[in-house]
């Protein structure tokens, strides 16, 4: 029912004004009562006016009786994120320090603001896909969010969800719900503006061999090739096992990653876990590479390890190299670094290399000359195409109208 709470809010703490109220009133044996369900259970007040009624209503709609013990009533989203902070604040001030408390609480305030009125009640599928329709869309100073905040905001809601129904506040139903949610989060992603990625042309990618081989970094420039060449993640190439080439068949197996946190037997993906064809040309490239590292030749060994990496490698007990610490070697041989000219006149964007940018051109290249997008998709070890088409680039005339030719070149073919 609706009730008129501006004629209350001076009396009755915590009341708004205009807000709709659970429960209703009614008159039996010459008084009134105020009734509200909670849960299944129904709990009625007496009183022995209309106005006192009203105020009873009010009341329950701020509390919740649970046998003898009366503790405040979790109505709106908003009073479940304060009263989760007030809790954290209470039980974890030796865990966790202030400043990053606050912070948290900073990362709810506009999910707090903007769902103010939202009722736990009415919590389902819609309202909690309108929460992150929110959380995805929301900008600050102009610009989306970075996808490590998107994720705090999404841990924080969902932790204040788990603390509503360990405290009784949120029936099973509903949590049940929002558990079903919860797993949709992984797939959203920030809508932050990216940067344009920098295509390199084969021209660029002799220069930048060019460059590695100039500065002793060649093992460095035969990983930029397995990404160049073969669409691997630096990742995938620093993760690689002897036993996981297979020259004799052509095959590289995708089955370990080098993360800064160690080897991951996982890839980033489950589509990540695959199998690559070599290319010829890269076959006999490999194989030399081999040849010159019997030192370090065993089959589960790293075909790519630290001693291997780097010019005057430290001793340490870590033997991997991460797609961190190569990051940091493109940029160090790089800076300040003007590319040429390529044969057409037209020149890299930018003369900062990253290496991933050596995978997007692989992805380029590969759309550019005709590989199906499903083809594509597979060997770049994406789960969703829309993954796999930001990186390429077939959006000017020139990429399409090339790509028609050749596919109108192959159905010539085949029909004469």
């Amino acid at each position: 029912m609706r009730v008129d709470k501006k004629k209350y809010a001076n009396t009755i703490p915590g009341v708004r004004a205009g807000d709709y109220i659970e429960g209703s009133i009614f008159k039996f044996k010459n008084k009134y009562r105020a009734k509200i369900t909670i849960g299944n259970k129904a709990i009625t007040k007496a009183a022995q006016t209309y106005d006192l009624a009203i105020e009873e209503l009010l009341k329950l709609n701020n509390k919740t009786e649970n046998n003898d013990h009366v503790t405040e009533k979790v109505v709106f989203l908003s009073d479940l994120i304060d009263r989760y902070f007030d809790y954290r604040k209470t039980m974890h001030k030796n865990i966790i320090d202030e400043n990053s408390l606050e912070n948290r609480i900073k990362n709810m305030a506009s999910i707090k603001k903007e769902f103010s009125m939202l009722k736990l009640s009415k919590l389902n599928e819609y309202t909690i896909n309108e929460i992150h329709d929110f959380i995805a869309n929301e900008k600050t100073n102009g610009k989306y969010h970075a996808q490590d905040t998107l994720k705090r905001k999404f841990q924080l809601l969902y932790k204040a969800f788990e603390f509503a129904y360990e405290n009784n506040l949120m029936d099973k139903l509903t949590y049940d719900v929002t558990q079903k949610t919860k797993k949709l989060v992984r797939y959203i992603k920030s809508k932050k503006d990216k940067k344009e990625f920098t295509y390199y042309a084969p021209e660029d990618m002799m220069f930048i061999q060019d460059m590695l081989e100039e500065r002793e970094y060649s093992n460095v420039s035969l990983v930029a090739m397995l990404q160049y060449h073969q669409g691997m993640r630096a990742s995938e190439v620093l993760g690689l096992p002897f036993k996981n080439i297979d020259l004799l068949n052509g095959i590289i197996k995708i089955r370990q990653v080098a993360t800064k946190f160690g080897i991951k037997n996982v890839p980033k993906t489950e589509a990540g876990h695959r199998d690559l064809v070599i290319a010829e040309f890269m076959k006999p490239i490999i194989k030399n590479y081999i040849n010159n590292n019997m030192d370090i030749f065993e089959p589960d060994k790293l075909v790519f390890p630290r001693i291997k990496m780097l010019r005057y490698p430290k001793r340490t007990d870590k033997e991997y190299f991460s797609s961190e610490e190569i990051g940091s070697i493109f940029r160090r041989v790089f800076k300040d670094v003007e590319f040429p000219l390529r044969k057409d006149g037209s020149k890299a964007k930018t003369n900062n290399v990253e290496s991933h940018n050596f995978r997007r051109s692989f992805g380029t290249n590969a759309a550019n000359n005709g590989v199906p997008p499903q083809v594509l998709c597979s060997v770049m070890g994406h789960t969703d195409f829309n993954m796999t088409y930001q990186h390429y680039y077939l959006d000017n005339e020139t990429n399409i109208r090339a790509a028609m030719d050749n596919f109108y070149e192959k159905m010539l073919k085949k029909i004469s």
